[in-house]
């Protein structure tokens, strides 16, 4: 009887434990040495902040308070606000919001509108394409880049201290919506856009804002704002930089920015870059891995609900969980399931659960592969033989690697590797394809093979994307979070496009590339026409329509939906495939995951084209 009240003590304390909130999850303690976002003791730190935010006093979401810039110096702000708790000790929301407008100017206060000098109303790639709509289209996106063209008022450079905006030296491309800054990898589909728009000057100053920033910070931070300066965002300067070079052939600029590309590939080197053992091989493979002990400046009383927490006194613990939660932000895709040790955990405890540092991705090491592709390119064109090969050398090795870490042949893709687990998640993400986009599969080419190429086409089949009328969703899991499933992303999009369209691809892929092209323009037409606008996300079941979900609401603009759209119009704009897809997008019925609809191919049919082929 004792044993038996004893056992059932212990279950009671076990399911009381796996009941909390937070503190019944197990966030694995590293050995982390935290740090705060950055030293303002205004915008990252500080009872200013935590007072704001925690009572929600201004705008719709905590990115709002932290873009506000400072009328007055943060010595008098600070004095102002000492005057004023001495004054109110228990203030009430509404006054705080009066202080706050009384001290602040509203977000965006520091930027002017800006006309690049290389725009025009007309540009010759929009001329090409036959289709009066689509060309129409090009012409309309064309335009959206002089609602997006930004450059700093003097006074970010003259009083730095009163904003959270960094300095940038040339005008800038923002995304659009709340985000009134430069981005990291946004910036890649951004340039991308532009080039195609025939702004190569624009282009090329947009990244130069990023080299300036490796230059001072020695990488680049997430984006323009001094909270993200200890955080990054998928390492993807080198490969845009080579993209500006092949349109201006500028060897000087080249070999002037050469050593700083170095400098922002050796960070993610030696800062995030782990040993993983793995059949007897130690393997070095890279993550996203912030050291931030404390919330997102941003995502302020967000982080801290998700913490349980009412004040700054943080437990490891929770240090820990605001490690993952920021390193989810660095991976650009805040927030999905991909980022937990399993569907499993999101589902028991939600955001709490959140495990990114035990994710090794598979688009992270892709992109590092192709960065040692592009810089062996890039030396290469300077003449610098010997740095030349020794990037070559990296390259190859990485290739071995991400075919040891994250290949599986039984289903024929790559997966993301869970240290934690020791295991990969087999689970569909859209990214998972980023070696072949990369170019990093483990073969003399970079690309797949014949029979490597029929697997991924067959295991893509099985899990149903090609069937889903408004795109390729990030993922097949319906979790609430943005980057899940229904949502559509220009990024995952392109990865999966650019990869099946390759010239060396077989007749299927390329096939499949176009028609996914297809409905990404086709449903971001139809949106267009429809609100007026272009999004940051789409529905993938109801194509034209904006994605949901997540800590904010749905975003308009948008950099990398112009660039990514504007380069397939390019690309595939006189394909007779796209025209009818945008024609026909709207009379597509989605039956959701796990069906076979009209617009897919039958796995029985592809395995015959397979065979043929």
């Amino acid at each position: 009887m004792i044993l038996l009240i004893l056992l059932f003590i212990a279950l009671r304390l076990l399911f009381l434990a796996q009941s909390l909130p937070f503190m019944g999850s197990s966030l694995k303690q590293e050995d982390i040495e935290f740090i705060l976002p950055c030293n303002s003791s205004i915008y990252c730190f500080g009872d200013i902040l935590f007072t704001v935010q925690m009572t929600h006093a201004v705008g719709n979401d905590s990115k709002y308070f932290v873009d506000m810039p400072m009328k007055h110096s943060p010595e008098v702000v600070h004095g102002s606000w000492a005057l004023f708790t001495r004054e109110n000790p228990h203030p009430t929301t509404d006054q705080i919001s009066d202080w706050v407008n009384a001290n602040f100017d509203p977000p965006g206060h520091g930027l002017a509108k800006w006309k690049p000098s290389d725009w025009r109303p007309d540009p010759d790639f929009a001329n090409d394409i036959s289709n009066k709509e689509l060309r129409q289209f090009a012409v309309d996106l064309n335009e959206i880049w002089l609602e997006l063209a930004r450059k700093q008022k003097s006074t970010i450079s003259k009083q730095p201290s009163r904003f959270s905006s960094l300095e940038l030296p040339n005008g800038v491309v923002i995304p659009g919506g709340r985000f009134r800054e430069i981005y990291y990898w946004d910036t890649y589909w951004i340039v991308e856009g532009l080039l195609v728009s025939g702004m190569t000057t624009t282009a090329k100053g947009v990244v130069d804002n990023l080299i300036s920033f490796v230059d001072y910070f020695g990488f680049v931070p997430n984006g323009g704002r001094k909270y993200y300066e200890n955080r990054s965002q998928p390492p993807l300067l080198i490969q845009m930089a080579w993209n500006v070079f092949e349109k201006t052939k500028d060897s000087k600029w080249l070999a002037k920015i050469a050593p700083i590309l170095e400098q922002e590939y050796s960070f993610w080197i030696n800062n995030r870059t782990i040993d993983i053992t793995l059949s007897g091989q130690t393997l070095s493979v890279a993550r996203y891995a912030t050291d931030l002990g404390s919330p997102r400046p941003e995502s302020f009383s967000e982080d801290m609900a998700t913490a349980g927490a009412s004040t700054t006194n943080f437990t490891q613990q929770q240090k820990t969980l605001f490690s993952n939660l920021g390193s989810g932000a660095e991976s650009g895709a805040d927030f999905s399931t991909r980022w937990f040790d399993s569907i499993q955990d999101y589902d028991s405890l939600g955001m709490s659960g959140i495990r990114t540092r035990d994710v090794v991705p598979v688009d992270l090491n892709s992109i590092l592969c192709g960065n040692e592709l592009f810089l062996s390119k890039i030396f290469n064109t300077l003449g610098d033989k010997r740095s030349s090969e020794k990037y070559l050398g990296y390259y190859k090795e990485r290739q071995r690697t991400i075919e040891a870490v994250f290949w599986d042949n039984e289903r024929g893709f790559w997966f993301d590797y869970n240290i934690n687990n020791k295991a990969r998640n087999y689970n569909f993400y859209a990214p998972f394809i980023a070696p072949w986009w990369q170019k990093c599969v483990n073969t003399e080419t970079g690309v797949p093979d014949r029979i490597t190429e029929n697997s991924i086409l067959q295991y893509l089949e099985s899990q149903g994307i090609f069937q889903f009328p408004g795109g390729v969703p990030y993922s097949l899991t319906r979790s609430g979070q943005q980057w899940d499933l229904p949502n559509v992303w220009a990024p995952a999009t392109d990865m999966l496009v650019t990869a099946l369209s390759r010239p060396t691809s077989s007749a299927l892929a390329r096939r499949l590339g176009a028609d996914l092209a297809g409905r990404w323009v086709g449903s971001a037409y139809k949106g267009f026409a429809k609100y007026g606008q272009m999004f940051e996300k789409y529905d993938c079941d109801t194509p034209g329509e904006p994605g949901g979900g997540g800590e904010y609401t749905q975003q308009v603009g948008f950099g990398w939906t112009n660039g990514v759209t504007l380069k397939y119009l390019d690309r595939f704009g006189n394909e007779k495939s796209l025209v009818t897809r945008m024609k026909n997008i709207g009379k597509i019925e989605s039956r959701g995951a796990g069906s076979i609809t009209s617009v897919s191919i039958p796995v029985f049919s592809l395995f015959i084209i397979l065979f043929i082929l």
